[in-house]
């Protein structure tokens, strides 16, 4: 299966975005695989990935899309592995259409908005009404999601 890192250096990547972006039009049906994105200990925190995608991803339920943290949280916020950590008047952390990836899964990955924004925030925002074929897999992770008293905050938006 193809597994391309994300590390602040040493890696394929030195952000989540670029790599998704690099990797437009993957098909992992074709190719029998999922395609992983691999986060090493660096911290996404200066702008939300929204990667801009001119073709998106064939995916299944069997060969998915797939954002894994290298390193094991352990259950408590780690700041010494992978996480989003999103602060300021900023609307999400990761934000996507579902149609151009159709299946994801995010694994072990940890989430931290503290918005300023006035207005209803999302750590993952999805957009696109979701088809039966698509889904959206969250395993292991941590939310953290704060706002002040102008700002909604939510984990997911679907």
């Amino acid at each position: 299966m193809p597994t391309k890192t994300i590390k602040s250096s040493g890696g394929d990547y030195t952000s989540l975005e670029a790599a998704i972006e690099d990797m437009d039009g993957y098909n992992c049906v074709s190719n029998t695989q999922d395609l992983i994105f691999e986060c090493y200990g660096t911290v996404e925190e200066t702008a939300v990935c929204n990667p801009t995608l001119t073709t998106g991803f064939t995916t299944n339920t069997t060969y998915q899309v797939k954002i894994v943290a290298a390193e094991n949280h352990e259950g408590v916020w780690n700041t010494g592995v992978y996480r989003f950590n999103i602060t300021g008047a900023i609307y999400n952390c990761f934000k996507y259409n579902m149609h151009q990836i159709p299946n994801l899964v995010f694994e072990g990955i940890q989430f931290r908005l503290a918005s300023t924004a006035a207005a209803s925030v999302h750590a993952i925002e999805a957009t696109g009404t979701p088809i039966s074929t698509e889904s959206l897999k969250i395993d292991k992770c941590i939310f953290i999601c704060e706002g002040d008293s102008d700002t909604t905050v939510f984990g997911l938006q679907l």
